[in-house]
């Protein structure tokens, strides 16, 4: 596969309910830094909680399932979640983003 395919994963949360997330590129990484790091008093410093539903939002493709309740899936909704959902797919977003670091790649 090459350096411009896109990775997609399929998250099943049951019930009928599966939201389709695709790996950061580059740049949309850096998005979701650049709107996580504040400064401080003691320098700049990322905000980690905020950094994982950046990188959620821009990771997110699609959602479908009775739970979603016709709702787009979108930053604003991805917002809205409830915290366990939100939660999930955050961890399966930055498990995504990080595929291949473990190798130095």
């Amino acid at each position: 596969m090459g350096f411009f395919a896109s990775t997609d994963k399929t998250v099943d949360l049951g019930g009928n309910n599966v939201v389709v997330l695709r790996k950061v590129t580059f740049g949309a990484y850096q998005e979701a830094q650049s709107k996580a790091m504040r400064i401080s008093s003691d320098g700049l410093q990322l905000d980690w909680p905020k950094l994982r539903i950046e990188v959620l939002k821009r990771s997110l493709v699609t959602w479908d399932g009775p739970d979603f309740d016709g709702q787009p899936a979108n930053a604003e909704n991805v917002e809205r979640l409830p915290w366990e959902i939100g939660n999930r797919l955050a961890e399966e977003a930055m498990q995504l983003a990080t595929i291949g670091d473990e190798a130095g790649n």
